[in-house]
């Protein structure tokens, strides 16, 4: 079903009004918007489930080619979090070393009593014994604030925050998804994260991906915390004079931000048709046919409550529906119909990383590609039989299509991503 007959809020609705006029696939401007309201949430909102408290937090990685316009899905969404919110973000670079987020995360307090003290007082007309007495004033306003150690991290360049192969920094990302309590421990001084919560937004390539990932990611459940939001390229071309933000749309996407981050506070809970809904969904134990998400199929549950959560809440709602739940489900299926081939040659064997390569040559090359020429590419990875095999296992997979041409057997890549690449 095309992304737009699927998203009936109004919230989603309207920032893809907002953002009419650019170049990136629909899917990626959705998530960007949903993380970016998961983020203005915060930790000040909840849903209990079960024996646990769950918060709309969530990593969500835009992966596609230069050019498939992430940049353009993540900034202006960002731009709107950042300027009508007070949600703290994270460092651009941590040289992939957990302790500059650490870091981060325990000046969050800091930052947050500077920037409530600056929206509640005209500073520039205080007196020093004026500012002097803040103190006190200050201590109360964070004291009990639930965000006191909350992050966004907005990662354009995934790479850069992330670093090549860091298991700490992946295995601390896992606890921040979980918003655990963390100690961090030197020689000389102690760190105590106390309920800590990390958003991330970021952009990377398939190809990047599978070189920033340390092996262990999959196996420790980093990647099952993850969505990957994956198109092949960009939804359209727009003339520079005609790309803009269409501004109409920024008083309503302002207030909905505002109301997320300032005056919604407290337990979401769920209704009767809405607990009936998850359950069915959970029965159906939907799975991905790729093994690499095995781990992600056992936490679907959680990213669809998530999901479910922040629909209801921008629409100005504590209680979650089963119309909220059916549309998150909706936006999910359609999201994991790709999302292996985000992942790419990451996590696969030295002959799927062949075939992945095969894959990926037909599908930019500029029209059909003989059977010749990829045997050229690929014949020092494989052997003949496994070309064969190979060729067969994606035409039977749909991966690619098989056509005559002038010059014999060719193969082209088989798009089926319409359902992304639709025209706003």
């Amino acid at each position: 079903m095309p992304i737009n007959d699927i998203i009936k809020n109004k919230f989603l609705q309207t920032h893809l009004k907002y953002v009419h006029n650019t170049e990136s696939p629909i899917l990626m401007h959705t998530w960007s918007a949903i993380l970016c309201a998961a983020g203005a949430m915060s930790r000040h909102v909840w849903v209990d489930s079960g024996a646990r408290r769950l918060y709309a937090n969530n990593y969500c990685l835009l992966v596609g080619p230069p050019g498939t316009r992430k940049n353009s899905a993540i900034n202006p969404a960002v731009s709107l979090l950042k300027n009508n919110t007070s949600v703290k973000f994270a460092p651009d670079d941590t040289g992939g070393q957990r302790q500059g987020l650490i870091s981060a995360l325990e000046n969050c307090t800091d930052n947050q009593i500077k920037h409530d003290a600056e929206s509640l007082f005209d500073l520039d007309s205080f007196t020093s014994s004026d500012l002097d007495s803040l103190g006190a004033i200050n201590f109360n306003l964070t004291k009990d604030n639930p965000d006191a150690h909350s992050l966004f991290i907005s990662a354009t360049e995934f790479g850069s925050f992330l670093g090549q192969g860091s298991v700490d920094m992946t295995r601390f990302l896992i606890k921040m998804w979980d918003c655990e309590s963390y100690k961090y421990s030197l020689k000389k001084e102690e760190t105590i994260l106390k309920d800590p919560l990390v958003n991330l937004l970021g952009g990377t390539t398939s190809s990047d991906l599978a070189a920033l990932l340390p092996a262990e990611a999959i196996g420790q459940g980093f990647m099952s915390r993850i969505i990957l939001v994956f198109s092949p390229r960009k939804a359209k071309s727009v003339p520079p004079s005609k790309w803009f933000l269409d501004t109409k749309y920024e008083p309503d996407l302002k207030s909905i931000y505002k109301f997320l981050s300032y005056e919604m506070k407290g337990g979401m809970s769920k209704s009767h048709a809405a607990c009936e809904l998850e359950d069915h969904i959970y029965n159906q134990n939907i799975s991905l046919s790729d093994t690499r998400f095995i781990h992600y199929s056992e936490r679907r549950a959680d990213h669809l409550a998530k999901l479910a959560m922040v629909l209801a809440a921008t629409e100005m709602r504590y209680e979650i529906s089963d119309t909220d739940y059916a549309e998150a489900n909706a936006i999910l299926i359609e999201t994991e119909k790709h999302m292996t081939d985000a992942l790419g040659e990451y996590g696969l064997s030295p002959l799927a990383v062949s075939r992945q390569k095969m894959i990926e040559f037909i599908q930019h090359a500029n029209g059909p590609v003989s059977s010749d020429i990829l045997w050229i590419m690929l014949r020092k990875d494989m052997r003949v039989i496994d070309f064969k095999n190979s060729i067969v296992e994606l035409i039977n997979a749909k991966k690619i299509i098989e056509v005559q041409t002038d010059h014999g057997q060719a193969f082209v890549f088989n798009d089926n991503m319409e359902s992304q690449l639709e025209h706003f």
